[in-house]
């Protein structure tokens, strides 16, 4: 994906996830990988389809979901 990355929700692609625009990958997905110890190389190895911003991106959506936990919204 070139440009600038965003997460978009769509209810006709894979049930309404968070995903990375442009792909089927859902935001979950990358999350569940940097967990395991993944670098992000080795996830865009794997889905090639994928940026090192929509790595940033998937982490940034991630960190803005807690905030707003946090601030009971």
């Amino acid at each position: 994906m070139s440009g600038k990355s965003k997460v978009i929700r769509d209810p006709k692609i894979l049930g309404g996830k968070p995903i990375i625009a442009g792909t089927r990958i859902p935001v979950r997905l990358i999350l569940d990988h940097l967990a395991e110890g993944y670098m992000p190389e080795e996830i865009i190895f794997e889905y090639p389809v994928l940026t090192r911003a929509d790595i940033k991106t998937a982490m940034r959506f991630a960190s803005r979901a807690v905030a707003q936990i946090e601030n009971g919204r």
